[in-house]
């Protein structure tokens, strides 16, 4: 056999490994071997609001607590830890919000309990300390609920 005629052969079979193999690796769901991600802002599923370790973490719109700055400690396939500036409104019941006073506190964050939308793993539990308080959160049905289980930190 001509070394050409090899070269040839090898360059086929190469092309079919390649052209086999596509299939499989796109149909990998995505995110599937990718870190936690946590959702920022309500309202959905949307890729965008979508992070590993994001700068900051806002729960919804006009009025709910963000928390920002956050710096991240531990980030890994089942846990996250950090801290940042909690913002709350300072008197819920407060409107126009844009007028409302806030507070602006130091808080430390825990996430924990990974599941999956579309392949792609999230924290759906977060947990935040501050002050003489604790925060527990859960991100279902592709929203932050808070303000349940609000309690005193022992």
């Amino acid at each position: 056999m001509s070394p050409s005629r090899i070269i040839t052969v090898v360059s086929l079979a190469a092309v079919s490994l390649i052209t086999m193999a596509a299939p499989v690796l796109a149909s990998a769901p995505a995110g599937a071997s990718s870190r936690p991600v946590v959702y920022s802002i309500c309202c959905g599923w949307r890729a965008a609001f979508a992070h590993v370790k994001p700068r900051n973490i806002y729960l919804g719109e006009g009025g709910s607590p963000i928390v920002t700055r956050d710096r991240w400690t531990h980030w890994s396939q089942y846990t996250a830890n950090g801290h940042g500036r909690l913002i709350l409104q300072a008197d819920p019941g407060c409107a126009p919000i844009a007028t409302c006073p806030t507070t602006d506190r130091y808080a430390r964050m825990h996430l924990h309990r990974v599941r999956t939308h579309d392949g792609v793993p999230y924290f759906s539990r977060m947990r935040w300390r501050s002050d003489d308080h604790t925060y527990y959160l859960r991100f279902r049905a592709g929203m932050w609920h808070y303000g349940y289980g609000l309690r005193h930190a022992t």
